[in-house]
């Protein structure tokens, strides 16, 4: 993916998420128990970006493609985690 590419797909998919995320939320039945927020390294529409890239990779491997682009990767999204906090987000 180039960089005009991956820029695009970013914005596209945040102007998604921006619209999408908060009526997702008010439709969400809380449990009553009181959760904390603690805010990612990544917002949801970086996330989504990189996952996107991975599809269009065309590798079979998340891991594999994680830590082969990772420095990559670093460059458009400079808090990126490792891979093993990148799967637990």
């Amino acid at each position: 993916m180039t960089d005009l590419q991956l820029t695009s797909t970013f914005c596209i998919v945040d102007s998604f998420c921006k619209s999408f995320l908060p009526e997702w939320q008010k439709m969400l039945v809380s449990d009553g128990k009181y959760r904390r927020k603690r805010t990612d390294c990544l917002s949801i529409s970086e996330i989504i970006t990189i996952l996107l890239w991975f599809n269009d990779s065309g590798l079979n491997c998340f891991k594999k493609f994680y830590n082969s682009f990772e420095m990559s990767l670093r460059l458009y999204f400079p808090t990126i985690p490792s891979y093993k906090r990148f799967v637990k987000i």
